[in-house]
């Protein structure tokens, strides 16, 4: 998704900053499941249709 330009990113309904954003939470999320000794299942970070 690194190397997609914003135009694509938005056709797809999705900015660069909704990423890095889900992208910072998650990690968050997971160092403190870690802490805490508990497991995170994996997820999408997103999914798209194009019609």
């Amino acid at each position: 998704m690194s190397r997609l330009s914003d135009d694509v990113l938005g056709d797809i309904g999705i900015s660069r900053d909704e990423i890095m954003c889900d992208l910072r939470s998650r990690a968050i999320r997971h160092a403190e499941a870690g802490a805490a000794g508990t497991t995170i299942e994996r997820t999408r970070i997103a999914s798209a249709s194009i019609p």
